[in-house]
């Protein structure tokens, strides 16, 4: 029988221990088997890195399920994962995509990927299962300075459905940067965006663009230069390649100069094919500075215009910034 090691976290309630077919993770008096999983370093570093930013809880609602609390070999889990408080969401895991016993990269919830994108993190799409999000490990400490607590609390608030965010349901039925961009797809299949955009023959979501040494908006605000470049949504049609950029909430400059990026990119001029390159940022409102620098911008290779939306019972478009 393999002996077991211990290893407690008391500031969290943590205990670990290693066991035959995993580590028994308990918490607050529950337990439950991450299977295949052993307390290695690095394993002891992806908690410590958790708890240094503030994610303390192993389990949350409905993860792990009712039925797998237990350390039964036929029960348990595939993961270890951390979410702020119990009730809320998972923010990172490490599970059977991993590369356990050892950790080569860790999953975090698809629903902060627009935090993860300001990175410069090689990350990766999971094209099957929960469509999250795959981090090289060495790189999961970037990706936590930038899901802060704001992050968090905009995240939950969209998922969660507390008061501030039903009065924006009813005004808008729009709650994620999913819901405009899917709202965004079936207008353009509708025809009913062919005023802003042309008509429409094809578009692709979330494409993957290589940045450029080159690319004159990839530094300032943003951070240093970045190795891909991914947008939101490209609409594709008969004289118009038009990038769009969405936000949910308020955009600002930082999002104009993220976009711009995208427009100055030689894998989009190549794309665009010699069609007129479109920067279009999507959001529900701007703030005054990114009105006065979408305003003044002024490129012969692209142009850049900002559009409102709203939603009543349909996706309706204002246009706030003329094309430059």
């Amino acid at each position: 029988m393999k002996m077991s090691i211990v290893r407690q976290w008391p500031s969290a309630d943590i205990s670990i221990e290693e066991v035959e077919f995993g580590v028994n993770v308990t918490q607050k008096g529950r337990t439950y088997l991450a299977k295949k999983w052993g307390l290695t370093n690095k394993v002891c570093e992806y908690i410590d890195l958790a708890l240094h930013h503030n994610l303390a809880c192993t389990y949350q609602k409905g993860h792990p399920h009712e039925k797998n609390f237990n350390t039964h070999p036929d029960g348990g889990v595939q993961y270890i994962a951390f979410s702020r408080r119990w009730e809320e969401k998972w923010v990172m895991s490490i599970d059977q995509y991993s590369g356990r016993p050892d950790i080569k990269q860790v999953t975090f919830e698809k629903s902060y990927h627009q935090a993860i994108k300001l990175s410069q993190s090689h990350w990766v799409w999971e094209t099957h299962g929960g469509k999250n999000i795959f981090v090289p490990y060495e790189e999961v400490p970037e990706i936590l300075t930038l899901i802060t607590s704001d992050v968090i609390d905009d995240v939950e608030h969209g998922r969660l459905g507390r008061d501030r965010t039903r009065e924006r349901v009813q005004r808008t039925n729009i709650i994620t940067e999913n819901d405009l961009q899917q709202a965004i797809v079936e207008a353009v299949q509708d025809r009913s965006l062919e005023q802003f955009f042309g008509k429409i023959t094809h578009h692709r979501e979330k494409p993957q663009f290589q940045a450029d040494e080159d690319n004159r908006f990839t530094l300032g605000s943003l951070g240093q230069a970045r190795t891909r470049l991914i947008p939101d949504l490209i609409l594709v049609g008969k004289s118009d390649f038009t990038i769009l950029e969405l936000k949910k909430g308020s955009a600002s400059l930082p999002e104009i100069q993220q976009l711009l990026s995208y427009g100055d990119c030689k894998d989009a001029k190549k794309w665009a094919n010699g069609k007129h390159i479109h920067c279009a940022l999507v959001a529900e409102r701007f703030t005054d500075s990114a009105i006065k620098g979408a305003a003044e911008f002024d490129d012969p290779s692209f142009s850049l215009a900002l559009y409102q939306f709203s939603f009543d019972k349909a996706l309706t478009l204002a246009q706030v910034t003329q094309k430059q």
